[in-house]
């Protein structure tokens, strides 16, 4: 059975499964994931001993057509000089609509080819704001992102037969900044398909061993995000809770004692739920944090944990204060919120049973089929 897309995407530390592995088994689709580490090489040499296998079909002057699936043997046919009437990239893994998560320059040079040469639609994925100062933007920071890639980031959005986001705030600023840089007609259609939960990651609560457990799951990404909650995690810690970080250590031992629970492999990372009692979301406001989703007051959902989630966009859109999640726009409020979710067993249960039924009512990916559809096959 053929499949109906090929997700293409880079896999290093990142997680890819409510933006990738979740809609792509919806859809009935195949994953190609591409090592981070060995990408260069899978991207940008014919090959056939990768993840990413594709080679190129040449046509001699002669009409002899001849395979090419190493970058030695291409550059020797460039070096001599060899008559070629055409080259074709071929890829024998491909299957349906090509979906690319994140694509730079090279990655949208082969969905070129793939449309061009084969007339296969071509969508790319963005969950996150790449069009912003890098200075608010953890990745594009520590890869020294300037004005040029920026500019080569809109081309290959740009470039595909459709873009997918994951929120409307975040469709609506890529829109505002692709036509004003290339003009409406070259921006293809974009699509918002949200972080919906995949059934097969239910997951029953981890029992607590006495103490409440306060805490915070991200990426060192969120260093800046995590400052905001030490009033109310120092708090905890000093009411007698245990305080939890998952993911990221913010190194802050010399003020109070803490659990810290490393990233685990993305691929097992779902199988458990996370650790916690109560789950602080606080998320400093900027354009580039704007362009997330509420995807982590779910997690904590999921987990049998109430959120404290920040008053902003990103959560106040969808989260109803005090029935499915508590809003909090500061520090203080964070402090006060942690404060009164650890006094009141009653108030923390009443969230997660109202935010689980939210989730079973709303907020499961096959709810959202058509979103997805419509984005991926047009």
């Amino acid at each position: 059975m053929t499949a109906s897309s090929t997700w293409y995407v880079i896999q290093g530390g990142n997680d890819i499964t409510w933006r990738s592995e979740s809609p792509c088994y919806l859809l009935d689709g195949k994953m190609n994931v591409i090592p981070e580490e060995g990408g260069y090489y899978a991207l940008t040499q014919p090959n056939h001993d990768s993840a990413f296998r594709w080679e190129l079909l040449v046509t001699h002057e002669n009409g002899a057509e001849e395979k090419v699936i190493s970058d030695v043997r291409w550059k020797d046919l460039c070096d001599s000089r060899a008559r070629i009437t055409s080259v074709k990239e071929i890829f024998p893994d491909h299957e349906g609509t090509a979906v690319w998560t994140r694509p730079d320059i090279c990655r949208a040079t082969h969905a070129k080819a793939m449309r061009e040469q084969h007339d296969i639609r071509t969508v790319c994925e963005v969950d996150d704001n790449y069009l912003t100062d890098p200075k608010f933007n953890y990745f594009m920071r520590v890869n020294n992102w300037s004005k040029t890639d920026r500019l080569d980031h809109m081309k290959a959005v740009c470039s595909m037969s459709a873009i997918v986001t994951s929120t409307e705030w975040l469709r609506d600023y890529y829109w505002k900044a692709l036509t004003k840089e290339f003009g409406k007609k070259l921006v293809p259609p974009i699509h918002v398909c949200g972080n919906h939960i995949d059934d097969r990651y239910l997951v029953e609560p981890v029992p607590n061993n006495g103490r409440l457990r306060v805490g915070y799951m991200g990426s060192d990404s969120h260093l800046w995000d995590v400052k905001l909650a030490y009033p109310a995690l120092k708090w905890a810690h000093d009411a007698g809770h245990e305080v939890v970080f998952i993911g990221i250590d913010p190194k802050w031992r010399h003020k109070f004692e803490y659990t810290h629970i490393p990233w685990q492999k993305p691929e097992e990372y779902r199988r458990q739920a996370l650790p916690l009692d109560i789950g602080l979301a606080p998320l400093v406001t900027n354009h580039h944090t704007l362009g997330k989703s509420d995807i982590k007051a779910l997690e904590y959902l999921l987990s049998g944990a109430a959120p404290v989630v920040q008053n902003n966009e990103v959560y106040n859109r969808t989260m109803k204060h005090g029935e499915t999640a508590w809003l909090a726009g500061s520090p203080e409020e964070f402090w006060m919120a942690t404060q009164r979710l650890c006094n009141d067993k009653k108030m923390r249960e009443s969230l997660v049973a109202n935010g689980q039924q939210y989730i079973r009512e709303e907020r499961m990916i096959e709810q959202h089929r058509a979103e997805w559809e419509a984005a991926i096959y047009g």
